[in-house]
């Protein structure tokens, strides 16, 4: 009789059902097939070493993988995979199929779970024979039972008809269905609703559950599902092919992305040619002279070169509202997509269709890009001019001039928002609100100190700051909750990729302290948004009455707890790791805290000490944390450069994979030790170049 093998390593061993152990017909035709099989070569086909009969049970032996399956990898996921991954394991898997085919042989029970992961992810199917040897025993026989997985079943498959390798064709367009929108094309609560969906019911497409799916990939395994084995593609491998090139066609951007940007382009240049090349050209500008600075000995030139670049940047505005607004579409789809999968709703296609902007939408990129334009035209092309008048005219004459054209200028922005509000609604006119005051509380308004409205508008200032920040803190669960999900479902593959034999269970786990940790982190934008929204104002309205001292000590008192009790729940969260997390976004607020400016205190030496001190702890936490950030992010982060420089083409064997894999997180070790060294540099050299400067 046929005996397995004998290996030095282990081998998984198979054992078939004892029903179907002891059917002499289907033990020869089995056993026929299997050796067949067994000489097939292909890199991705799991190795087949023998096969025999133990006490009147058939078993087979095969390679054994520790790892886990591309079923087990989509279920720690909790989601699908990358275009990139899923499209190279697709056309890994196709290749072997085709090698199935050409040996005249069909497998019928294509589907994730027997695609078993070895080394540096190197797809490999299995269960090869076992459902094609079921299946023409049971036929011939007469039975009405059929080979394979419902849930992947061809039409033809599970309406008994003829078979050929178009039928595995559509079982791996629902496992690259599956990979690419984290859920399977058809649901069923039994087998029979199953089966007549596949052979009744067209699939939804892709782009409704992921609208990440670019529409070229989603027409390939649209013809891959077709009902008719005569509408699919001849061959597995033409299938995988297609797939490939769609894919490769619209990584990274879109068409229309691509089109919008390069609209943008001359306008781009030009912009730029004119703020790095214009003292250049107009060469009878003094050295050192900048075009984004008044220049009120050269102001005829000065005005002509920032009228260049704001009409530039002018012309440039609907093409750059229409970038804008698919990228803030995306967002809004991701979020949507995030959402209906964790209540567990299938996501039904946007009217507008995948990526096409609503009317918030529309409304938020119009006002956002409006006020933008505004706020540059105004330092470009006005605060020139009202440099210019104060040189030429007297005090009085500034501040009226001053206060008109500030006034413009207000009323100008309250327009761009009602105008978008009227578009988008109350939340986009209160979003757009927040920004462009955000961008008043920086922009410099000189001369009204001059008509004594300085101190009234630090009030305004101080005022409408704290309600804004007030409405962004009452905002602040929801908007955290999105973001935080968002930023961990794209980490997570990262956190899978560091740990591959981790169960769903510890990967959701994990997955909700990144969440929390996410969720922390963004807590420092709102105390870095409402410290640039409350210093200034803050500070001018307290310090006629408190004294700058005072004033300064408050403030820096307020953000040094604020800070501290941020950077403790981080730790709390993660460790070490939170703490330095902490202190590296919090370290450009606590070196620049109003208690350290030398004019509040008349001494340099707290603000050396502050520096000094911040840059040492945060030194010296990165540096305990760097192993464990090595050993979490290495492997995700080298998966994630080897997508993004390889696309959807697969190494030709397991060990170029595995070779290009070290190689890959070699160069991602070395690259976070230049982060740490670029980090180390700002937080000690910088202050170590500025004392040495000044010494020198």
């Amino acid at each position: 009789r046929p005996t397995p093998e004998t290996r030095a390593e282990d081998v998984a061993v198979k054992v078939l059902h004892p029903r179907q152990s002891a059917n002499p017909e289907f033990r020869a035709r089995f056993f026929e097939e299997f050796d067949r099989l067994r000489h097939l070569e292909h890199p991705n086909l799991v190795e087949l070493y023998g096969f025999g009969i133990e006490d009147d049970v058939a078993y087979i032996t095969m390679r054994l993988f520790r790892r886990r399956t591309l079923q087990d990898r989509l279920n720690a996921l909790g989601g699908p995979l990358d275009l990139a991954t899923a499209v190279r394991q697709v056309s890994l898997v196709a290749g072997a199929l085709q090698a199935i085919h050409d040996a005249g042989l069909v497998h019928l029970d294509v589907k994730p779970a027997n695609v078993l992961l070895g080394d540096a992810d190197w797809p490999r199917l299995g269960d090869l024979g076992i459902a094609q040897a079921v299946r023409r025993v049971e036929t011939d026989g007469g039975g009405h039972r059929y080979a394979g997985t419902p849930a992947y079943m061809s039409p033809e498959q599970a309406g008994g008809g003829a078979l050929d390798g178009r039928s595995d064709q559509y079982s791996l367009a629902v496992t690259a269905y599956e990979l690419l929108t984290g859920q399977r094309p058809f649901q069923s609560a039994t087998t029979d609703g199953l089966m007549r969906s596949h052979r009744e019911e067209p699939p939804p497409p892709p782009r409704s559950l992921n609208p990440g799916i670019p529409g070229p990939v989603e027409d390939v395994l649209m013809q891959a599902l077709a009902k008719d084995p005569a509408r699919r593609y001849p061959s597995v491998s033409e299938f995988a092919t297609a797939l490939a090139e769609a894919a490769e066609r619209t990584r990274g951007l879109t068409e229309d992305t691509r089109s919008a940007i390069a609209e943008l382009v001359p306008n781009g240049l030009a912009v730029l040619a004119l703020v790095l090349l214009g003292p250049l050209l107009l060469s009878i500008l003094p050295a050192g002279i900048s075009p984004l600075a008044p220049v009120p000995l050269a102001w005829p030139f000065q005005l002509l070169l920032s009228l260049m670049i704001a009409g530039s940047l002018f012309g440039a505005r609907w093409q750059a509202i229409g970038l804008l607004g698919r990228a803030l579409a995306w967002v809004a789809d991701q979020r949507n997509w995030i959402e209906s999968g964790r209540s567990g709703r299938l996501t039904t296609p946007s009217p507008r269709g995948p990526g096409a902007p609503s009317r918030a939408i529309v409304g938020l990129a119009e006002g956002a890009v409006s006020l933008t334009l505004l706020y540059a035209t105004y330092r470009l092309v006005l605060l020139p001019v009202l440099a210019l008048v104060g040189v030429i005219a007297d005090s009085g004459v500034t501040g009226i001039v001053t206060a008109a054209v500030t006034a413009t200028v207000a009323i100008t922005a309250l327009a761009i928002i009602v105008a978008a509000g009227r578009v988008g609604g109350a939340s986009v006119a209160l979003l757009l609100f927040a920004i462009g005051w955000a961008g008043v509380s920086v922009l410099p308004i000189p001369g009204l100190a001059v008509l004594g409205f300085q101190y009234g508008v630090f009030t305004l200032r101080l005022t409408v700051g704290v309600l804004v920040l007030g409405v962004l803190i009452a905002l602040r669960g929801r908007t955290l909750s999105v973001l935080a999900q968002s930023a961990a479902s794209a980490l997570c593959p990262v956190v899978v990729a560091a740990s591959p034999g981790a169960s769903p269970q510890d990967v959701a786990a994990s997955r909700r302290r990144l969440e929390q940790l996410l969720a922390g982190a963004a807590d420092y934008f709102y105390l870095l948004l409402g410290h640039a929204l409350l210093r200034a104002p803050l500070s001018g309205a307290l310090e006629p009455f408190a004294g700058p001292a005072p004033t300064a000590i408050a403030i820096s008192g307020l953000t040094g707890l604020v800070w501290l009790f941020l950077t403790i729940r981080l730790q709390r969260i993660a460790g070490l790791a939170g703490a330095a997390l902490g202190v590296l976004l919090g370290a450009p607020l606590l070196v620049s805290l109003p208690i350290l400016d030398p004019s509040v205190l008349g001494i340099s030496w707290p603000s050396t000490v502050a520096s000094w001190g911040v840059g040492t702890v945060l030194v010296l936490l990165l540096a305990a944390v760097r192993g464990r950030l090595q050993d979490a992010t290495r492997s995700g982060l080298a998966a994630k450069l080897d997508a993004g420089l390889m696309g959807s083409a697969g190494a030709p064997t397991e060990q170029h994979a595995v070779r290009r894999t070290r190689a890959l997180e070699a160069v991602v070790g070395a690259l976070i030790d230049v982060g740490y060294l670029v980090l180390g540099y700002w937080a000690l050299g910088t202050p170590a170049a500025a004392a040495l400067s000044s010494v020198l």
